[in-house]
């Protein structure tokens, strides 16, 4: 009977449909996005995880730093905060980068079955998998500007609280992605940690603080232009002396520190 039946009715015509998936491309992407809310409001053990870890490390980065925002009076103090800026950075973010590895990775095989059996693209899930980080990076950057900003004594102004917490929600955001990036880059969640630890040396070398940008070798300094750390220390740092006229001794010699900032680091 199998036989039978596999073989089609002559004359008949093999069966066909009008497009690959039953759903148009903004339907499947309000599915997936409705299916990464349910997931995401259910992984508590995630969400709830990295909140408390922004929330905590912020307290430490501002009692480390309390009130040194505006009491800068020399080149360590203006190192004091970019080395903190530079820590809190690589601290928050690679914390974030590592926290979403196991849960984009377990989530994968479960895409891979509805995506084989017509249920939405590949296109649709990630990008409501690329949505649904937002309002949670949202909320940790809010978090963090909430607690440092005050806590160290920053300058203030709408301009400048408004680019230290875009910055920042850059930051995360963009570590978030790079690991969704590498576990779908990669076979499988051990190969994904091998690859993150990899970039996480290179991305603390060439952020621009072990080595500033002018003083790095020409045939390298390429890597340091697509460097995102390097990126988001010139943001928190310009956003928040690049303007200030305040003069400082630097090797025996008065400057301000936004010229400073531009001799030494390159920040203009």
């Amino acid at each position: 009977m199998v036989k039978q039946l596999s073989k089609p009715v002559t004359g008949s015509r093999e069966l066909r449909f009008s497009s690959k998936f039953p759903q148009n491309q903004y339907e499947q992407f309000k599915a997936c996005l409705w299916k990464q809310h349910l997931s995401y409001w259910r992984s508590p053990k995630y969400n709830l995880v990295r909140l408390s870890f922004i929330a905590a490390s912020s307290l430490l980065f501002g009692l480390l730093l309390w009130q040194k925002g505006q009491n800068i009076n020399g080149e360590q103090d203006l190192f004091n905060i970019l080395g903190g800026m530079y820590i809190f950075v690589q601290f928050t973010g690679i914390g974030n980068c590592s926290s979403v590895l196991p849960f984009v990775a377990r989530e994968r095989t479960i895409m891979y079955r509805e995506k084989f059996a017509g249920m939405y693209s590949s296109w649709a899930y990630s990008l409501a998998q690329v949505a649904i980080e937002i309002p949670y990076i949202l909320i940790e950057a809010v978090l963090f500007v909430a607690i440092t900003y005050p806590a160290v004594g920053f300058y203030w102004s709408f301009q400048k609280v408004f680019l230290y917490f875009y910055t920042m929600f850059c930051t995360l955001l963009y570590f978030n992605y790079f690991g969704m990036m590498i576990v779908s880059l990669t076979p499988t969640y051990q190969v994904a940690s091998i690859f993150a630890s990899f970039w996480y040396t290179m991305l603390n070398l060439f952020s621009g603080y072990i080595i500033p940008g002018p003083n790095i070798p020409k045939w390298w300094v390429w890597c340091y232009w697509i460097c995102p750390t390097a990126w988001s220390l010139r943001g928190l740092l310009t956003s928040q002396y690049g303007d200030i006229t305040e003069e400082i001794i630097v090797d025996g010699e008065l400057t301000t520190i936004g010229e400073y900032l531009k001799s030494y680091y390159g920040y203009k």
